[in-house]
């Protein structure tokens, strides 16, 4: 008969108290339920934030805590994440037009530089691209086809039309696609002219701005750009990558 190993006893101990200590722990969900939204973001941040359950679940604790501008960046990324629920869309809505309100969200246009085309109009954009080339090579056809000069003319001028609308169409959903954006977190995101807190600030911005991001990152920080053409940079820290 094998005798069992001393060392495994006070191991089995361990994970006993372990999970002892954690049945008697109550949850997120529970903790918001009885108003301690403090503790139930703790959990949920300290579990980790990766669905749009959890993003959600965390924004509806801010909100209660009066912290709307991160509340709004949790909502914005819970929706990236889950477009079609509803509950998200609508207190999404719904602390967008309150901070709008209060003064507490600057417009967008007036800070970056391009309009960001949301998701949801790529398909149409696409749409779009699709029926814009069509008619280009039937206008084409048309134009092969057909020999009268009366024609040929008003054709050539609707397919050089329709020729630079395919190529605006081509730019603006590559512009969508390619677009990273990213929420403010933090009370207030310092912009500076380079990639380290001894640079000059620029600009700051609230909990809950949207940002545009740029291709370059060094050292933490990240390059965005400005109405101007000018560009900053912005600690990682500060934001929540979309």
């Amino acid at each position: 008969m094998n005798k069992p190993h001393r060392k495994a006893i006070p191991t089995l101990l361990l994970i006993f108290f372990v999970c002892l200590d954690s049945w008697g722990q109550p949850t997120a969900h529970e903790l918001y339920n009885q108003g301690k939204y403090s503790e139930a973001i703790e959990i949920l941040e300290k579990e980790g934030l990766n669905t749009a359950a959890q993003y959600y679940n965390a924004a509806n604790s801010l909100f209660r805590l009066g912290k709307q501008g991160k509340a709004l960046s949790y909502y914005e990324k819970a929706n990236v994440l889950s477009p079609q629920n509803e509950d998200i869309l609508y207190n999404l809505n719904l602390t967008k037009n309150l901070l709008t309100q209060t003064g507490g969200l600057p417009i967008e246009l007036s800070i970056w530089k391009k309009t960001v085309i949301p998701l949801s109009q790529t398909y149409l954009l696409e749409f779009l691209l699709i029926l814009f080339a069509c008619s280009t090579g039937i206008l084409a056809w048309m134009i092969i086809r057909y020999q009268r000069q009366v024609l040929r003319k008003p054709l050539a001028v609707c397919f050089l039309v329709l020729c630079l609308l395919t190529t605006t169409t081509v730019a603006l959903l590559g512009t969508a696609r390619n677009t990273e954006m990213a929420a403010i977190i933090s009370d207030r995101a310092v912009v500076r002219s380079g990639p380290s807190e001894s640079f000059r600030e620029l600009m700051s911005l609230p909990a809950g701005s949207k940002i545009e991001l740029k291709k370059a990152s060094r050292d933490g920080w990240t390059q965005v750009q400005f109405a101007s053409g000018s560009l900053g940079w912005l600690a990682q820290k500060d934001f929540l990558p979309l």
